[in-house]
């Protein structure tokens, strides 16, 4: 049952992220994501009905019912649905392979894939005549293998200008490899990341007795053709002791802001840029 809940919690999280996406509408979909809110709901499942009676020792019983018939004609209509909009973005992926737009598009549909994988089995267990009605696109581990196949296929190329020892770029370097992306150095690419690094001393008029460094960290994309894909500034800055110590604090606050996308840097502003390709 706990996995239910997980899968029918995370299926609603992908809805609610579709808000805003015009090429991404639910709408069979939307009524289960507001009953997986509910109290009534009962492990992620819809089309239960409860009824709690509490007996005059104070013990509760519930009484849990589901109609198989209705369920399953809700599970298969969500499935439809889901199988349709995957559909759609595989054949988006595949006119644009080995680009960042193919890549966003399998990310999504994965994502859709996963609980509607799970769905699948629930209208099983409610249907058994529908085992043999597979959803088109097979599984969602056969969408991530597509996934997968389309990162290696991307291959970006990463020069930081004012790198001094290429400890940024190394960072890149292994943001991009995260994702399984390919990066190089130099020769033939799909993108070309080229970022620049300046570092100055500076005084903020705070307290004298430490050292102040100011960072500015510029990163333009673009495709092969030279077309601008995408742009991020960042700046910040980092006091310590000395000047040296300074430096080292800036140079990790810059690794963390490609490295973590909780952090308000690179990595956020580059997971943004993939979601919005499908707006």
């Amino acid at each position: 049952m706990a996995s239910l809940t997980q899968t029918s919690q995370q299926f609603a999280q992908v809805i609610t992220e579709a808000a805003g996406k015009k090429s991404i509408t639910f709408d069979e979909s939307k009524t289960m994501a507001a009953e997986v809110t509910t109290a009534s709901n009962v492990h992620g499942l819809i089309g239960v009905q409860t009824d709690l009676y509490r007996a005059p020792d104070g013990t509760c019983y519930v009484n849990a019912r589901m109609n198989r018939r209705e369920s399953g004609a809700r599970y298969s209509a969500m499935i439809r649905e889901n199988e349709k909009l995957i559909a759609r973005l595989m054949a988006l992926a595949a006119e644009r392979p080995a680009t960042f737009d193919a890549y966003a598009a399998l990310n999504y549909a994965h994502s859709i894939a996963v609980p509607t994988d799970n769905f699948q089995s629930i209208v099983e267990v409610l249907d058994p005549r529908t085992v043999s009605q597979k959803p088109s696109y097979g599984s969602a581990d056969a969408i991530k293998v597509l996934l997968q196949n389309t990162a290696r296929s991307i291959v970006i190329s990463v020069t930081v200008e004012g790198d001094t020892g290429g400890r940024i770029a190394r960072s890149f370097s292994q943001f991009f490899s995260g994702r399984a992306f390919r990066t190089t150095r130099s020769g033939a690419a799909v993108y070309r990341f080229n970022a620049s690094l300046e570092m100055e001393n500076a005084d903020f008029g705070t307290n004298q007795r430490y050292k102040n460094v100011r960072y500015v960290l510029n990163v333009y994309a673009e495709d092969k053709d030279g077309i601008e894909v995408f742009s991020y500034a960042g700046e910040d800055r980092a006091s310590r002791d000395t000047e040296s110590e300074a430096r080292q604090l800036a140079l990790r606050k810059i690794e963390a802001s490609i490295a973590e996308p909780e952090e308000n840097g690179f990595a956020r502003a580059f997971n943004g840029y993939l979601s919005s390709l499908l707006e």
